[in-house]
């Protein structure tokens, strides 16, 4: 961290502007390091508040901070905005705000100035309209940063879910995670032909081939995602099919972005 090193601690020296952006430049730096290592490699994201209401005609949202383009920034509150459609987003607008109050006179070679020096830039809300471009922009429900910790490690349950069934017989799988099940069972109208095919495709896909053999033959999930059924038997029942597949977390974290082309804080519309 950047410190300033005088050599004894009883020495006098002249305080220069340069020497205060020096010790604020070290803060930031060691601010956005700590918010981005938390952040899981985002890099515009709300820290906090930021909560919007939406009551089908209006939305609204409370202030809170944003951490935006590498810099720690206030968000002003957004007061109750008609709107038309649906699902409204609020995009996030850099201001540069000066505070009068910082009013200073400034000298600079024998010449005597004022100059403002109390910047408070803050981010100013409004409704996205049309096809804007933006760097950041929120709906309701989006993530603040204590929710997008929790949530990186909060396993995703699909419900339950139909494949790509090719016997019709209404195979269904839900996914938790990376645990996959599945339900149902195939028959087969020609008695006795038993099975020997691939009945779905679309399947969560495994690291490696799963088998399962039983006493007639055998099923298999393959890492293309496709279920195969070796049987004599006419009927084969799934229930009893749980395997492994990539575990799944909810990316949906109501952040988007019309310009960084990658899940930099958001989804790229």
């Amino acid at each position: 961290m950047k410190n300033l090193n005088y050599p004894h601690p009883l020495a006098r020296t002249p305080i220069w502007t340069d020497d205060m952006r020096f010790l604020q430049g070290g803060i930031s730096e060691v601010f956005a390091a700590i918010l981005e290592g938390l952040s899981l490699g985002e890099t515009d994201f709300i820290i906090s508040g930021c909560k919007i209401t939406d009551n089908g005609s209006k939305v609204s949202m409370t202030a809170g901070w944003c951490y935006y383009n590498g810099e720690v920034l206030p968000v002003r509150a957004l007061s109750a905005t008609s709107y038309t459609g649906s699902s409204p987003k609020i995009k996030f607008t850099k201001v540069t705000n000066f505070d009068p109050a910082g009013q200073r006179e400034v000298k600079l070679s024998e010449t005597t100035g004022v100059s403002q020096v109390f910047r408070n830039d803050y981010l100013a809300p409004s409704l996205v309209t049309g096809s804007e471009q933006y760097q950041l922009a929120i709906s309701k429900g989006a993530w603040d940063l204590s929710e997008r910790i929790a949530n990186s490690v909060k396993a995703v349950d699909s419900g339950t879910l139909s494949p790509n069934d090719l016997t019709g017989s209404g195979i269904r799988y839900r996914m938790i995670g990376g645990m996959v099940q599945l339900y149902g069972h195939i028959r087969q109208d020609a008695v006795g032909a038993g099975w020997n095919a691939v009945v779905a495709s679309g399947l969560p896909r495994p690291a490696l081939p799963v088998y399962l053999p039983n006493d007639s033959g055998y099923i298999e999930v393959r890492t293309n995602g496709e279920l195969f059924v070796r049987s004599k038997n006419d009927t084969v029942y799934l229930n009893h099919i749980v395997y492994l597949a990539s575990p799944v977390y909810d990316t949906a974290d109501g952040h988007y972005s019309t310009i960084a082309q990658q899940y930099n804080g958001g989804a790229v519309l």
